[in-house]
């Protein structure tokens, strides 16, 4: 029974619902589900969709490697660039999510300058997820040249904590990598 609006659903109205399935001959489970009783599993789901969106985005970005070709390739990187220019928001940060993934596999090696560039120029992106994800990845993959886009990315922007977030812990990652260099070193 949905009896969250008090003002639209009262009592009487739920009875003569009872009333007009007797009539005719339909039965129903007991006891009778209310939405009222289950606030607390309506936030439970609330709180998993980013884990669920996540997962989601992640089996995206595995399917854009696999059906645009080997990771790290030219014609994947471009492939994955034009998804990020001109798809949804949710798609292109996908996409992102997949250039990241390709940045860290070997076959990719000799693609990393154009995977760097790739991830640099999603951080530009409208959608924050977007510029999230390619944070995320600069951090895993990303060289002393990224910290500035990194940097950029974050100044004179209304931002939410995430992409903060995303972004210091990228340029903490890539600081961790350079040998010698001094925490704001970069």
């Amino acid at each position: 029974i949905e009896d969250i609006d008090g003002t639209r659903c009262p009592p009487e109205y739920e009875a003569a619902i009872y009333r007009d399935l007797a009539w005719l001959g339909l039965g129903w489970e007991e006891p009778v589900r209310r939405q009222s009783d289950h606030f607390a599993d309506y936030a439970a789901a609330l709180e998993r969709l980013p884990e669920a969106r996540r997962a989601r985005e992640e089996a995206t970005a595995r399917a854009c490697i696999e059906r645009i070709g080997r990771a790290g390739t030219p014609a994947c990187i471009e492939a994955l660039e034009d998804v990020i220019a001109g798809e949804g928001d949710e798609l292109a940060s996908a996409a992102t999510r997949a250039l990241g993934l390709a940045a860290g596999r070997e076959e990719a090696a000799g693609s990393a300058d154009a995977l760097e560039r790739a991830l640099v120029s999603a951080l530009g992106h409208r959608s924050s997820d977007v510029r999230i994800a390619a944070a995320e990845a600069l951090g895993h993959v990303g060289t002393p040249p990224a910290v500035a886009p990194l940097r950029e990315a974050t100044s004179g922007r209304a931002l939410d904590g995430a992409l903060r977030r995303a972004t210091r812990q990228a340029i903490a990652e890539i600081q961790s990598r350079v040998k010698g260099a001094s925490p704001g070193q970069l």
